[in-house]
């Protein structure tokens, strides 16, 4: 097939490398370990029921700030009526629950120690009623929400969702909104949950930044085999487009790409590329010993066949075990897996002989003479 229509082989190799960089532009990435279970599974049940109680079962804190430090900022009608406003912002964002700020604190107090004073503005008419509220009535619950000097503030903010995506998107929207912050007040969002969010797409991302710069030192390592940078080219695209169909698999199916799914990529490389070396390896061995092209092409093919489509076989067969698993995030990594694999075995069957035969693979071995 790679000798009478290699041609053909190499186009179709291009249209699905087109195909596959099209569909890139769809892959998300998020982690949802939630999202691993079943709807109906006992764990969701309880998340679902601690969403309800608790307004939000994932804590997110917001922390706003003086500039300057300056104590007893937070004492002041306009920086409480600034977190004020903060509050009622998040309060609407549909993935909050509840928010919980000094505002809240200090209108307690009121209500409590000078109920004549509440209205429908929940912050005191001035810093001095503050600074008296807090001198009687605060208690070390006070820290919870503002440091001793009140020079810093702490808003508690309980979410509903627990993906790293959405934790993470509204965590961005949280710093446009607290640009629009008085400019002696400055904000950022913190907490465990939003800090483990962020690392977790950081090192996605992050596996997938170290997997293309890993094709260099393979390019390298061909490139000192074959003694051609040319061919060395050649023996790396068959390698790379099954990635590439890994990719577009991601953001055809709409799985997300997550710590987990992110490590089918590396480990199906690994395997093509001692595939692709193996056929290689064949195809010039065969030139050396005076084949010619098409000689050299089914002598290397011939002797690769075998061991890589049981090899293939194996492990396609062990990692679609994990689609029965109980969690999602092990049946799409083994499913993936499975079908990455399985295009790398197509590919490393036809295109990589049709590319070998159109790049006068075999010639350049003889004229090197190894």
């Amino acid at each position: 097939l790679a000798e009478r229509r290699g041609g053909r082989l190499v186009a179709a190799g291009a249209v699905l490398a087109a195909l596959c960089v099209a569909a890139l532009g769809r892959v998300e990435v998020g982690t949802d370990y939630l999202d691993n279970f079943a709807p109906d599974s006992e764990l969701r049940r309880d998340f679902d029921r601690l969403n309800a109680v608790f307004a939000g079962a994932v804590p997110l804190q917001v922390v706003v700030e003086s500039r300057d430090a300056r104590p007893d900022t937070f004492k002041s009608p306009r920086a409480l009526h600034a977190l004020d406003a903060l509050q009622r912002w998040l309060a609407a964002q549909p993935e909050v629950g509840g928010v919980y700020s000094l505002v809240d604190y200090v209108a307690e107090l009121e209500r409590v120690l000078a109920p004549e004073l509440v209205d429908a503005d929940p912050v005191p008419a001035d810093a001095a009623t503050v600074d008296h509220l807090v001198l009687l009535g605060a208690s070390e619950d006070i820290r919870r929400f503002t440091d001793a000097a009140f020079a810093r503030s702490l808003l508690q903010v309980r979410v509903r969702r627990v993906a790293s995506a959405e934790l993470n998107a509204l965590a961005d929207r949280i710093e446009q909104r607290l640009a629009a912050l008085p400019p002696e007040l400055r904000g950022y969002v913190t907490g465990s949950s939003y800090l483990i969010a962020r690392t977790l797409d950081d090192v996605t991302r992050g596996q997938v930044t170290s997997l293309a710069a890993a094709l260099l030192p393979i390019f390298l390592v061909l490139a000192a085999l074959f003694r051609s940078l040319r061919l060395a080219l050649v023996a790396l695209v068959p390698n790379v487009l099954p990635i590439l169909a890994f990719f577009a698999a991601l953001g055809l199916s709409g799985v997300t790409l997550n710590l987990t799914t992110s490590l089918v990529a590396s480990a199906v490389l690994g395997i093509a590329v001692d595939d692709s070396i193996h056929f290689f390896a064949r195809l010039r061995a065969a030139a050396a010993a005076g084949a010619d092209e098409a000689a050299a092409l089914r002598a290397a093919l011939t002797a690769v066949l075998r061991p890589v489509t049981l090899t293939t076989l194996g492990l396609v067969l062990g990692f679609a075990t994990l689609v029965s698993g109980e969690l999602r995030s092990q049946a799409d990594f083994g499913l993936l897996a499975a079908f990455t694999l399985a295009v790398a075995w197509v590919l490393d069957l036809t295109l990589t002989p049709a590319l070998a035969g159109r790049a006068g693979v075999a010639r350049a071995a003889r004229r090197g003479g190894a």
